[in-house]
């Protein structure tokens, strides 16, 4: 498993945690947790987007996709992994009333708009982008 997958099982394992607890530590160690895969990740997934917006690649939009199509999104490499991060990180300020800071998480998530994330539990895909961008203005 890639590193910046196997860091955002973990991210997701936190952020689960303090949600069934609604336990605002718990949501702090996602958020630290988030923190640290952006580091790590963040420069080559801001050049990733970049390249990919100046290359006209089609913005796939969430649900179902077929074998093809994975490929194609899970080689966008570690942008997804950051997008998701900083929705986390938004959601996570959320639910500690920490709004401008939410807010703000949002709106770099809205940033990446070729992530998506996989949810193996429905095998398919959905934005944090758009989801962020959704929660950013809900959240005003």
């Amino acid at each position: 498993m890639p590193p910046n997958v196997k860091m955002m099982n973990d991210i997701w394992n936190l952020f689960n945690d303090a949600e069934q607890g609604n336990d605002k530590a718990k949501y702090f160690e996602a958020i630290k947790a988030a923190q640290k895969l952006i580091r790590k990740f963040e420069p080559g997934s801001k050049y990733k987007q970049k390249m990919l917006l100046k290359e006209k690649v089609e913005i796939q939009k969430p649900g179902n996709r077929s074998k093809e199509e994975k490929k194609i999104i899970w080689g966008f490499g570690p942008l997804h992994e950051v997008s998701a991060s900083w929705w986390v990180i938004g959601r996570s300020r959320e639910e500690r009333k920490e709004m401008k800071e939410a807010i703000r998480a949002y709106e770099k998530a809205a940033k990446y708009p070729h992530a998506l994330v996989y949810d193996p539990t429905w095998d398919g895909f959905w934005s944090p982008s758009d989801d962020s961008k959704r929660l950013s203005r809900n959240s005003l």
